[in-house]
């Protein structure tokens, strides 16, 4: 019996894969309109990729766009036309463009298709309660009438921010994520739900983001500091001192004992320059919390006539970084304190990772007084040029000549224009 010919199956066809990767870089990076842009131009060589409309419909929702949303939400539509999803976006976006009838109408569409459609169900119980009544029209015919109660609406989004704040006190912060969208997308004013989302965001990283939600979240609700503190955090994070500097007034404005506010502003306040000022936060924070050492360590900072005394207070309250516990010798030796500038700088060279600086002022300081021995062992750890010339001289004047030419020879290795200085 003849076998049956294979026939090579062919490859059939496909559409082109087309990658939005720098559409989502402009995503990830905060730029929503710019991203919007990018999917728009991907869109027009594929008019059918509905993911890129998906997106680009999401962002002009973010940007309160909405007849712009609803135009991509439409086209999505065509594409999906019983997606009780795009129905219900599709009827916020109405809602939000003064279409109410409209809104209402895709709600309930979205609902027959899904009666368990959570972001629906809940739009729908922003609609006004109606009641009746009867009314007097022209002809003098009594007419039925509905009309608005003026019983406040159903706090919709205060419930799905709420049901949000559950999955993120058990760590569900996808599902909390996709609660708040909802909540803002029923009330974009809904500063509770701005600032949680704001807050994941910063959790997670995402400081483009972080910073536009806190910034919504500020806007709509102006006395709450939190909003203000963590979006001058971020900016002043990203060098952005100045809108810094004013969201940290306000937010002490409005919660005077907020220290991490105080704080951050003595900072920005000396980044620019402003060192008057930076002192008057500073000496606030001091009263507030005295036994604070890198506030101690800032005063020593900005205020030079008192630097010895705020370098003596944070090395009392326990302050063991290397800068500090250097300057402190310097001062110590500036006033004449050479016992306890030796004290500071051994303090500051044991620390493991300090610098060279303490070495050389001990090696200096050893000099000082010819003890050739520990000025040897200092440069030993870490050389320095003229240093090691000074130790060579003393060893000359001792008679010991090898020892001299030594620490000559090393001297000339580290900075070889040194042996004609030293010969002259």
């Amino acid at each position: 019996m003849q076998t049956a010919k294979v026939i090579p199956l062919s490859a059939g066809y496909r559409l082109p894969h087309r990658e939005d990767t720098a559409a989502q870089k402009l995503w990830d990076e905060g730029r929503i309109a710019d991203a919007i842009a990018a999917w728009g131009a991907l869109l027009k060589k594929d008019g059918e990729c509905l993911e890129f409309r998906k997106k680009a419909a999401r962002g002009w929702m973010l940007l309160g766009k909405w007849k712009a949303a609803i135009e991509e939400w439409n086209l999505c539509l065509a594409l999906e036309p019983e997606s009780p999803d795009l129905l219900a976006r599709i009827g916020i976006c109405h809602l939000h463009a003064g279409e109410q009838t409209n809104a209402w109408l895709l709600l309930q569409q979205a609902l027959r298709l899904d009666s368990g459609h959570r972001l629906a169900a809940a739009a729908l119980l922003t609609r006004p309660v109606m009641q009746s009544g009867l009314r007097v029209v022209p002809s003098g015919i009594l007419a039925l009438e509905e009309e608005p109660c003026a019983a406040p609406g159903y706090p919709v989004s205060g419930d799905l921010y709420q049901q949000a704040r559950l999955r993120m006190e058990n760590h569900q912060l996808d599902a909390a994520l996709e609660l708040l969208e909802e909540a803002i997308w029923i009330d974009p004013n809904h500063a509770p739900s701005l600032f949680a989302l704001a807050w994941i965001e910063d959790s997670h990283g995402r400081e483009p983001w972080a910073r536009f939600f806190y910034e919504r979240a500020a806007k709509c609700a102006p006395q709450d500091w939190k909003a203000h503190y963590n979006l001058a955090r971020l900016c002043a994070a990203a060098g952005d001192d100045t809108p810094a500097r004013a969201h940290l007034e306000r937010a002490i404005l409005l919660k005077p004992d907020c220290l991490e506010a105080i704080w951050l502003l003595a900072q920005v306040c000396e980044r620019q320059l402003d060192i008057g000022e930076a002192v008057v936060w500073l000496e606030h924070l001091r009263k507030a919390d005295p036994r604070n050492a890198e506030v101690c360590v800032a005063l020593a900072r900005t205020s030079d006539a008192n630097a010895h005394a705020h370098l003596e207070a944070a090395a009392s309250l326990g302050c063991r970084r290397y800068e500090v516990l250097f300057n402190l010798g310097v001062a110590r030796w500036c006033a004449g304190d050479t016992g306890g500038a030796e004290l500071a700088w051994r303090d500051a060279a044991a620390i493991q990772t300090a610098g060279p600086e303490a070495a050389h002022a001990l090696s200096a300081l050893a000099l000082s007084q010819q003890q050739t021995a520990d000025a040897g062992d200092w440069l030993a750890q870490h050389p320095h040029a003229g240093l090691l010339l000074l130790l060579a001289h003393l060893y000359e004047e001792s008679g010991e000549s090898a020892r001299a030419a030594e620490a000559w020879r090393q001297a000339v290795d580290l900075e070889p224009e040194s042996g004609s200085r030293y010969f002259s």
